[in-house]
């Protein structure tokens, strides 16, 4: 069959499409377990199981395990816009209440389906994949120095910096709190207090 035949360019389409469903497959199943779980309880067993496919095709696809999860990580950081205009919004001098309980709130439900990549922030250690990690140190990051320029007083990115790990150790731990004692709403406006108060004071 010569290479220009509309049969050979339509069977190539065909293999195009089905591969990048395979590969979206993949992905989905990566990033179901990312949201999950902390990514060095993952393995490309399981991905291509969720996936259904063989390991042997999972490596077709991407080289390691830590290239698709840097791949999920990125498309979330896409996703954590709406956190940095929230946060970003403090610096207006007519910044009411409202604006810290959204920027507070927003945080909190951007992280309450995506525990795994949280717990993956906290408890980072030396040997994890620096791609994977490296994006989402870039998203703490990005909301930092979004923050940082509300600070009215002292160091504003020291400040800003303290104030956005507090509110992720905080948002991981809420289960915690609850059996303290401590309603999840009562624990955003506890944090809206402190995040207030260290900004304009």
């Amino acid at each position: 069959m010569r290479q220009d035949d509309p049969m050979a360019r339509a069977g190539e389409s065909t293999v195009g499409r089905k591969g990048r469903a395979t590969r979206d497959r993949i992905l989905d199943a990566v990033e179901q377990r990312c949201l999950e779980t902390h990514h060095r309880e993952m393995t490309v067993a399981q991905i291509a199981s969720a996936a259904g496919i063989s390991p042997a095709t999972f490596y077709t696809y991407f080289p390691d395990l830590g290239t698709a999860t840097a791949e999920i990580a990125q498309r979330h950081f896409d996703q954590f816009s709406t956190v940095i205009d929230s946060a970003s919004a403090l610096a207006r001098p007519d910044v009411t209440e409202s604006d810290y309980e959204r920027f507070v709130a927003g945080f909190y439900q951007y992280w309450a389906v995506r525990r795994g990549l949280l717990e993956t922030i906290l408890a980072a250690q030396i040997e994890d994949d620096r791609r994977y990690y490296r994006v989402l140190l870039n998203l703490m990051k990005s909301v930092t120095h979004a923050l940082a320029p509300a600070v009215r007083h002292g160091h504003q990115l020291g400040t800003a910096g303290s104030l956005v790990m507090m509110l992720a150790t905080a948002a991981a731990r809420t289960d915690g709190f609850e059996r303290d004692g401590v309603p999840y709403d009562e624990l955003l406006a506890a944090q809206v207090k402190i995040v207030r108060a260290a900004i304009e004071y």
